[in-house]
């Protein structure tokens, strides 16, 4: 999994499940 910089929440669907992921180290 690669760490999104300058994003805090990241939201991923998979199927009909949405997952949501804290970034830590990101911008708040």
């Amino acid at each position: 999994m690669i760490p999104t910089v300058g994003f805090t929440m990241r939201k991923i669907t998979k199927g009909n499940v949405t997952i949501k992921i804290w970034d830590i180290g990101g911008q708040p």
